[in-house]
């Protein structure tokens, strides 16, 4: 399995699998989400009022092929409550668990970051 972690426009990457990560309580536009597209931003606007897509932790959303970017699939990744965000929480089990599910299906698969962190690297 191929996994990057890019910094270029999220609409630009070509992939299976793009992940972003959401905050509550509003996943749709706070977090990773906020460099999506409007395009794709607006349908997760609609899962979000729709009840769908909440931002609790891991909790996960896939959208198949979603308007606006070139991946296959979505996966939102509820990161909880902004203020009590950390890095250590990235590395958790259901993240961990996606990545393994993708990587049985031998996908590409491209981690979303904010376009101001800094330095880039592999996941582990």
């Amino acid at each position: 399995m191929n996994i990057e972690i890019r910094s270029e426009s999220l609409e630009q990457l070509p992939c299976s699998a793009l992940v972003v990560f959401g905050f509550e309580p509003s996943p749709a536009s706070a977090g990773t989400v906020e460099q999506l597209p409007v395009e794709t931003r607006a349908a997760l606007e609609e899962l979000q009022a729709g009840g769908e897509l909440k931002g609790k932790l891991y909790e996960c959303t896939l959208v198949h092929k979603p308007g606006g970017v070139r991946a296959a699939k979505l996966l939102v990744v509820g990161a909880g409550k902004k203020e009590k965000f950390n890095a250590r929480q990235l590395r958790r089990r259901r993240v961990q668990d996606v990545l393994v599910q993708e990587q049985q299906r031998g996908q590409r698969l491209v981690l979303g970051r904010r376009a101001d962190a800094a330095g880039s690297g592999e996941v582990r």
